[in-house]
């Protein structure tokens, strides 16, 4: 399907409810135990072996296996995937890429970020009046699941925006739009960045493969 770009019209977010049976949401650290990992401001900026490093040390195997029941509510995983200052953030596409050792859930390469929030040590209040936009492709049937480390604005923001009845961009909210094709180089780097964690996953299997022999 063809990535559809588009901006907002206005600076208000558009939010949907959540159902009244919507699940809880699974945190697999606290902020403080993510944020003081040696890991944690490398992979914050983009170094993709450090957030491969800091999510295989962090993710919670009992809750990600847990995610299993949903096998038959047609899931995919969504990296939040978006630009931290002049960087991306390589830790949600880590996360999502841990999780599909336990799940056998679809990986979505299409929704990004498309503009700056500014979250990155932002105080609540500032989480809530700048929330982030996204755009990508959602598909009428599946659920889409997010995978931050640590619960987020930034996952609300895009949990709030995906039940749509038909393919279409998902748009939000307010800040510095980002271009087209900083948009599509995002997508680039979410991308090569799923290809880098699967390589590295592959390569800790045959690692421990070979242990055993």
């Amino acid at each position: 399907m063809q990535h559809q770009i588009t901006e907002p019209i206005d600076a208000m977010p558009v939010r949907a409810a959540w159902p009244d049976d919507f699940p809880k949401v699974d945190i697999h650290a606290k902020e403080h135990r993510v944020k003081s990992h040696p890991s944690y401001d490398a992979a914050k900026v983009g170094d993709r072996g450090a957030a491969f490093q800091l999510v295989g040390d962090l993710l919670n195997a009992r809750l990600a296996t847990a995610l299993r029941k949903y096998k038959d509510h047609n899931p995919v995983l969504v990296p939040i995937h978006g630009l931290e200052g002049a960087s991306e953030n390589s830790i949600p596409v880590a996360v999502a890429a841990r999780m599909t050792g336990y799940l056998d859930y679809d990986v979505d390469g299409s929704i990004v970020q498309t503009s700056r929030a500014g979250h990155t040590g932002a105080s609540g209040w500032w989480r809530l009046i700048s929330q982030p936009l996204f755009a990508g492709d959602v598909e009428s049937g599946w659920n889409y699941m997010g995978t931050p480390l640590k619960l987020g604005g930034k996952q609300t923001s895009a949990t709030d925006s995906t039940p749509l009845p038909s393919p279409r961009p998902v748009t939000l909210s307010v800040q510095r739009m980002l271009t087209p094709s900083e948009i599509e180089s995002l997508r680039r780097h979410k991308q090569e960045t799923l290809e880098y964690m699967q390589r590295r996953l592959a390569e800790e299997e045959n690692a421990k493969e070979a242990v055993k022999q």
